[in-house]
């Protein structure tokens, strides 16, 4: 019995004692975090990135893609060339996909 209290008695000192402690590495730990900044330079602002990615998207939902439905497909895009080319080509890539094509990467697939 008076072993079982004397562990008691150390755990909560050693709790007490460490508590401080964790308290201010959680903290620390917390904010540094958030200490670095970066920017980006893109091309678009905020913007003018969304309104032209609704533009896309408002215009590929006007295709019916419904004749690709079980068929392979390859999206050729080496003439596509844009700001947006990545945004078009991954836009027109999930259309396709979710009529259930299958996006193969050579056309000889």
């Amino acid at each position: 019995m008076f072993q079982n209290h004397l562990s008691v008695c150390a755990i909560k000192h050693f709790s007490l004692r460490f508590k401080p402690l964790s308290v201010a590495l959680i903290l620390f730990l917390m904010s540094s975090g958030c200490s670095s900044t970066s920017s980006s330079n893109t091309a678009r602002t905020g913007t003018e990135q969304l309104l032209i990615s609704t533009a896309i998207d408002e215009a590929l939902n006007k295709i019916e893609f419904d004749s690709f439905e079980g068929q392979k497909v390859h999206v050729k895009h080496d003439f596509l060339e844009c700001v947006d080319k990545n945004y078009v080509v991954s836009s027109v890539r999930h259309h396709v996909f979710r009529v259930g094509a299958q996006i193969v990467e050579k056309p000889e697939d």
